[in-house]
């Protein structure tokens, strides 16, 4: 993903949230949802460009954590992740960790 120019100002809109607990995947469940996930394929794809370095095991559990259990859509995942890469914190546990904390107070969706 190429950022080119200055970023837009977002509005977030609410949606009703409930709490989520992690779910662990072994190797063979992530490299399966990948498989068959197109979508999933495609996000990741565009993460490790973005952060410059191939993803790890745990790097997976943690896009598909906002995928799946946040029901963020990629653009908000990347967008998410493009802004806390300006930030200068490009692992996948701290973008997860922003996308949490945006997700409880209720910021699921962005609109420019």
């Amino acid at each position: 993903m190429k950022l080119i120019g200055q970023p837009k100002a977002i509005r977030g809109t609410k949606k009703k949230t409930k709490k989520m607990s992690t779910v662990k995947y072994s190797p063979k469940d992530l490299a399966e949802k990948l498989e068959n996930d197109k979508d999933l394929k495609m996000l990741c794809d565009d993460m490790e460009n973005l952060l410059a370095k191939p993803l790890k095991h745990s790097n997976l559990a943690d896009i598909i954590e906002m995928y799946e259990h946040l029901e963020l859509k990629p653009d908000a995942i990347m967008m998410i992740a493009a802004y806390c890469k300006k930030q200068d914190k490009t692992t996948t546990a701290y973008i997860l960790t922003v996308a949490q904390d945006w997700f409880k107070e209720g910021i699921t969706d962005f609109k420019s």
